[in-house]
């Protein structure tokens, strides 16, 4: 039905078979999905806390629901999600991502600090924990910190456009 099109169809399928199994996550998280496309935020993230619920160790529910607390502007709770998620998978960066998105989105930029430098420190090859890092040290007014964040990311990417773009601002900041 969904590859068809038939999007109401689907989810009248879903919502029968979801209150027959309420704990059937794979059905709870094509639902979210389907009413997230649709607009219908509060039923997407109910749903997509259903499946989440059914099944706590799949890490893409877990992603799907943290994104979706942030994308719908509930940061408090997404801000509560991804602590908890980090002290459930301290070894994971992405809950410490999100983590730091959510701080970032409230413009709590010295809180978002310490997330990203733990996503960093978790994944120091990925130019992605090191780029918000840097902003949030820049949006922080921590100048010298964010140059050596965009130091770093240019010693390992030296054709970088947005991190030497970034540096440039930190060093005229600095002067």
């Amino acid at each position: 039905m969904i590859e068809s099109g038939k999007t109401e169809e689907a989810i009248a399928q879903l919502q029968q078979l979801t209150t027959r199994d309420p704990n059937l996550a794979p059905a709870q998280a094509t639902l979210a999905n389907l009413y997230f496309e649709k607009s219908r935020y509060p039923e997407a993230i109910a749903a997509m806390e259903k499946a989440n619920e059914a099944e706590p160790e799949n890490t893409t529910y877990q992603q799907k629901l943290g994104s979706d607390y942030l994308n719908v502007g509930e940061y408090d709770q997404a801000i509560k999600f991804f602590q908890r998620l980090t002290t459930q998978n301290p070894k994971d960066s992405r809950p410490y991502l999100g983590l730091g998105v959510a701080y970032m989105e409230k413009r709590q930029y010295d809180s978002a600090i310490a997330p990203f430098q733990q996503a960093v420190t978790l994944d120091p090859k990925s130019p992605k924990p090191q780029h918000f890092l840097g902003q949030a040290q820049l949006r922080a007014g921590r100048f010298a910190d964010a140059k050596q964040t965009y130091r770093r990311i240019l010693a390992q990417n030296p054709n970088d456009a947005q991190a030497k773009a970034a540096l440039a601002f930190a060093t005229r900041q600095l002067h």
